[in-house]
């Protein structure tokens, strides 16, 4: 699975053990917003402010997802928009911005869909350790497959002289993957993030944290991947990896019923080296992958809820 597609499907999972308890400002969103990303060019970027901000009511929202509505502010392309089929219309814009060192790309990424479903099931241990689950050994030979991920535990963090604040409202972490991208490059991060909820929903932010540049564990780093004699994949040395981030805001809708919005805008620095001249195959996959994957994810969430209604209620 795609990073991008990883981080949409498991923005939830940050906030389920436990779920902040109260509202609260998310700091990292403001800074990614405000003050930017710092990519490896020098270049400082800043990520756009939410589309669907706090206290709308029911026609402001309805005016926000009429502008989002791919091809059209109709009410034909909204309706489909919001239809609760599972292959309902994502609205994606990716672009690009040309970095100042040499032919490394810098991509952005904005992606806006409904779900269906009950709240206290998406945001349920139970869904997100599904959502959340890591490719068994050799799996990371499928496209995109994660082959590792986690939080960093505390008995983790204190060695490297970090720490995660305990603060209502707010859940603070480490989170580390190692994916493949299109069998051409292993990608390994540890990003901090920080998770908190919000009157209608939650805001989750992350990026990839500079701190682990070197770590021997956890460090941010990638690694072509080269084919043998045997045509056996084996990975080249590891190079150095910054410049990513990326916050989702999840809002629970007042109409339709049980509709909820995601919006996930990105930001993450794309060297040259990866891809070579293929500097489309990015773009391309994304716009083939992420559709499939959310359609999946609505899927499962229909299902869960569905399970969800059948179990007796306890008295």
């Amino acid at each position: 699975m795609n990073a991008l597609v990883f981080q949409i499907l498991t923005v939830l999972v940050t906030v389920c053990a436990p779920e902040p308890p109260v509202a609260s400002e998310n700091a990292l969103l403001k800074e990614l917003v405000e003050k930017g990303v710092k990519l490896p060019d020098g270049q400082v970027v800043c990520l756009p402010a939410p589309m669907m901000a706090e206290g709308l009511n029911e026609k402001q929202q309805a005016a926000v997802l009429a502008a989002i509505a791919p091809r059209g502010k109709t009410q034909e392309f909204l309706d489909k928009f919001l239809d609760k089929g599972s292959s309902a219309p994502v609205s994606m814009k990716l672009g690009k911005i040309a970095s100042k060192a040499g032919d490394d790309v810098i991509r952005t990424a904005n992606v806006c869909f409904i779900v269906y479903g009950d709240w206290g099931v998406l945001t349920s241990d139970e869904f997100s350790r599904d959502i959340l689950k890591v490719g068994k050994p050799g799996s990371e030979k499928k496209e995109g497959m994660v082959s590792r991920a986690g939080y960093l535990k505390t008995t983790e963090q204190l060695p490297r002289g970090l720490a995660t604040r305990a603060k209502p409202g707010v859940k603070e972490y480490f989170l580390y993957t190692t994916f493949r991208l299109f069998e051409r490059v292993e990608l390994s991060t540890t990003r901090f993030g920080a998770a908190t909820k919000t009157p209608t929903g939650v805001i989750v932010a992350a990026k990839v944290d500079p701190q682990f540049a070197k770590d021997k564990e956890y460090p941010n780093q990638w690694r072509e991947i080269l084919k043998d004699a045997q045509g056996e994949a084996q990975l080249g040395p590891p190079q150095p990896y910054s410049g990513a981030a990326f916050y989702a805001k999840v809002t629970r809708l007042i109409k339709p019923e049980n509709a909820i919005f995601v919006e996930f805008h990105q930001i993450f620095y794309e060297p040259r080296a990866w891809f070579g001249e293929d500097e489309n195959l990015m773009p391309s996959q994304l716009r083939r992958i992420i559709p499939f994957k959310v359609k999946e994810f609505r899927i499962k969430l229909l299902r869960a809820t569905e399970e969800a209604e059948k179990k007796p209620v306890e008295k």
